[in-house]
């Protein structure tokens, strides 16, 4: 059900089919390099009583920073809406783990934690809407300056048949290629050299491109907010799992359907990958490029009359 490994700050930590998930104390490498800290959390400084990350001591807090950041990605780019208390848990357990693994310490997984890591489900969802609210208003020139009607009828359009998705939505042309993806893909996760677009492994397969997970998420964030705009002035809607939960899935069904369909043409990969060129471009950060670099005839001629006369140290007396 859950991929092995979890994208961590700074490094990325390989596949680990053995990652285990203990729900009272996590499991870390090795026991013998295993500092254990009992006392997590110290005063509760959150709204409400609800913990903070700048709750706990310095040590575990990093670790807490973590788990935050293996636990959003995990949102991001595999299920942005976990099914369930059950599902949540697993999922901030295995990325508590990775964090401890990868710090080389083993941390008490408690309630204070589950609850701090869990909570950025809904926080990393509200803020690719918040993202996307204002490109939604700049690139389908959505205004209060514009009468109502043409506010309206605008999104109705928009709305029909998820035209939205296409750079041209009159002409239903240019499909996943309107500039606002790119855009909010960008300022979610790849906005510098350290954002989580860039430090962890799932948002980058140079292979792939971005997830299809990721852009179903954008898509079904800019439907949310064309919704907000439906009678013509802009009206909150809240991001509800109840509302957009069976939207997103519609929209990630959608585009699995429509790289089945053009497997051949090879036309999703292809805007996967410009997708992640663009985004890191935006990260001011270089293209990921393998390049292969192979040695020429001239190369093994010139080494070979080299060695005709070579001594090396070690042969000098024999």
């Amino acid at each position: 059900m859950f991929d092995d490994d979890f994208s961590l700050p700074v490094k990325q930590p390989s596949s680990d089919s053995s990652l285990g998930v203990r729900k009272s104390h996590p499991s870390t490498p090795a026991p013998a390099t295993t500092v254990v800290l009992k006392k997590t959390k110290l005063e509760t400084t959150g709204t409400r009583n609800r913990p903070r990350a700048s709750d706990f001591d310095s040590f575990t807090k990093n670790v807490v920073e973590d788990a935050i950041v293996g636990f959003r990605t995990y949102v991001s780019t595999k299920n942005p809406y976990p099914t369930g208390d059950n599902e949540s848990r697993d999922i901030a357990a295995r990325a508590w783990v990775a964090a401890c693994r990868s710090r080389k310490v083993e941390i008490e997984f408690d309630d204070d934690v589950l609850k701090l890591i869990t909570a950025r489900a809904s926080q990393t969802r509200g803020q690719i809407k918040t993202i996307c609210r204002s490109l939604v208003e700049t690139h389908y020139r959505l205004s209060l300056d514009n009468n109502k009607r043409v506010n309206r009828d605008r999104v109705e359009d928009l709305l029909e048949r998820s035209a939205f998705v296409f750079k041209d939505p009159v002409k239903r042309t240019g499909m996943l290629l309107h500039g606002i993806l790119p855009a909010a893909i960008g300022k979610m996760w790849y906005k510098s050299k350290t954002d989580e677009g860039v430090i962890c492994a799932e948002y980058s397969d140079r292979e792939n491109g971005i997830p299809l997970v990721t852009i179903a998420l954008v898509l079904t964030a800019i439907e949310c907010c064309l919704d907000e705009w439906q009678s013509g002035e802009r009206q909150d809607l809240a991001f509800s799992v109840t509302t957009y939960s069976p939207k997103y899935k519609s929209h990630l069904r959608n585009l699995q359907d429509f790289q089945a369909k053009t497997q051949e043409a090879n036309i999703v990969p292809r805007i996967r990958k410009h997708l992640l060129k663009t985004a890191r471009k935006h990260a001011k950060v270089d293209p990921m490029v393998t390049s292969v670099v192979r040695l020429g005839d001239e190369d093994f001629e010139a080494a070979k009359h080299e060695w005709n006369n070579m001594v090396l140290s070690d042969e000098d007396n024999e």
